[in-house]
């Protein structure tokens, strides 16, 4: 299932082009019988690459400054960065969930997101939270209305973006959220 946006959006090619290869990407490796290494770390590889295909800087685990500011610093799994513009970028929490059924705790991602202060030069910073996993589906095979997991706090983000494929019995898929500043 895939949802279409504006083709005026800057940040949806990108979006797009990362949910969509991360549900193929997770697909394969469960064909390939990788499923039981998943990780969210296995996930990187593929958001590094797909950036650098269409022209954006990944750095990733960067940064960023946040209310708690006991211990180091918290990072944001990717900063993404358009070459092409400078002053456009894509701050990216990525989370790997096992199962449609369990909760996924994303309170400490939503704070890094909606309090991640953009450097002077990136004046343009969108917030995204990437929810990647295993989706649920109807037993007819179609996609459930929310089939990602219930998420502890429950999210009130807009929802961008949403792909699924099937892998043996399991269906793979990537669900983003737009997070806002706060």
């Amino acid at each position: 299932m895939i949802r279409t946006k504006k083709s005026n959006d800057w940040a949806w090619g990108i979006i797009a082009a990362i949910s969509d290869g991360l549900t193929a990407y997770m697909t394969l490796q469960a064909r390939t019988g990788l499923s039981p290494a998943y990780s969210e770390y296995l996930l990187y590889d593929p958001v590094v690459r797909i950036s650098k295909h269409n022209g954006w800087i990944p750095l990733s685990e960067y940064a960023v400054e946040t209310e708690n500011r006991k211990g180091d610093k918290k990072r944001i799994d990717f900063l993404l960065v358009n070459k092409k513009n400078k002053r456009q970028a894509l701050a990216i929490e990525l989370k790997w969930f096992v199962s449609s059924s369990k909760k996924v705790k994303i309170a400490g991602d939503l704070n890094k997101l909606s309090n991640y202060k953009p450097e002077k030069g990136n004046a343009k910073v969108r917030r995204f939270l990437l929810l990647a996993g295993a989706h649920a589906v109807r037993p007819n095979g179609k996609a459930e209305k929310r089939p990602w997991p219930k998420l502890m706090p429950e999210i009130d983000q807009k929802f961008f973006y949403h792909t699924i494929y099937r892998a043996n019995r399991t269906r793979y898929g990537v669900t983003v959220f737009e997070v806002t500043a706060k």
